[in-house]
């Protein structure tokens, strides 16, 4: 199983796990680190940090509708 994501050019262990499944069989082949919500917002942190500043989108954040 792999167990660690990279979140911010840190590789981080995941809070939640994905099964892969081979679509054929539907079988879970394996299993993958997943972000759970504790690794999203460090992510966004991250993102945030690393991008310049444009005024009036720093301020967002993990709850708010950017159109998605």
């Amino acid at each position: 199983m792999h167990k660690r994501i990279d979140v911010g050019g840190a590789l981080l262990d995941g809070q939640a796990t994905l099964d892969v499944v081979n679509s054929a069989t539907e079988k879970c082949v394996e299993k993958r680190a997943a972000a759970g919500l504790l690794d999203v917002q460090k992510a966004l942190e991250a993102a945030r940090d690393a991008a310049p500043r444009r005024d009036g989108l720093r301020h967002l954040s993990l709850n708010d509708n950017v159109g998605c």
